[in-house]
């Protein structure tokens, strides 16, 4: 099994956009037995105790440790962007998550 880290929007919504990526990581991992590791979960409940430098450092070791990199929605946050640009510089795979049929383009 694949593990992967799954980008998706958050600032503009958290509780929504929470729900949303949860329910992506479920189909992904239903659909294409792959485990995706859900930021918005493993490291935003430190928000409040830690600079945001600190959390995007989290993040990007996070990223280092995954197979693989998905994006989860058509548009790109800030952090979205960040996070994109450091999984290409490690040469992860990256993989765009088409939300009509849940298939996974790219690699």
């Amino acid at each position: 099994m694949k593990i992967a880290y799954l980008s998706y929007p958050y600032s503009d919504n958290p509780k929504k956009r929470t729900e949303e990526v949860v329910e992506i990581a479920a189909t992904i991992l239903k659909k294409h037995n792959i485990f995706s590791i859900v930021p918005h979960l493993a490291v935003d409940p430190l928000r409040d105790m830690v600079f945001e430098i600190d959390l995007l450092e989290a993040e990007f070791k996070i990223i280092s440790h995954c197979d693989i990199f998905i994006v989860g929605s058509k548009t790109l946050s800030e952090g979205m962007k960040w996070e994109l640009a450091y999984a290409q510089y490690l040469n992860k795979p990256v993989y765009y998550y088409d939300e009509r049929d849940g298939e996974l383009y790219g690699g």
